[in-house]
């Protein structure tokens, strides 16, 4: 098992990096680092899983930067809601000044998250 960093994204505001941290295609989590490398955190964490559940694969990869660096965009194979565990892949926002976490859309069908969004303007 060989662990990955990748998918990075500049935040231009405060010249952090968010990034994917894992074994690609498998177990991962998104971190943010300084541009000199110092002050890593972890943004994300597995889910705990509803007791008696198997804990699910569970990935959050393709980070994204909002325009005013306040919240991260990113996809996720699974996440725990009120209901129980919810399988995605799904899209969602993590803002960074309360830590919650919310997935906003489906998004595509099979096991693999589909790649990098983009935050666009409202029309």
């Amino acid at each position: 098992m060989v662990l990955d960093a990748g998918g990075p994204a500049w935040n231009l505001e405060n010249n952090t990096i968010v990034f994917f941290s894992g074994v690609e295609g498998g177990l991962g989590q998104l971190w943010t680092i300084a541009k000199d490398g110092k002050k890593r955190m972890q943004l994300t964490f597995p889910p705990k899983p509803p007791a008696n559940t198997p804990f699910p694969y569970t990935s959050n990869d393709d980070p994204q930067w909002s325009p005013d660096g306040k919240k991260v965009m990113f996809s996720t194979l699974y996440t725990i809601t009120d209901q129980g565990l919810r399988p995605g892949p799904l899209l969602c926002i993590l803002d960074l000044r309360t830590s919650d976490q919310n997935c906003i859309a489906d998004i595509a069908v099979g096991a693999f998250l589909p790649g990098r969004g983009a935050w666009q303007p409202v029309p």
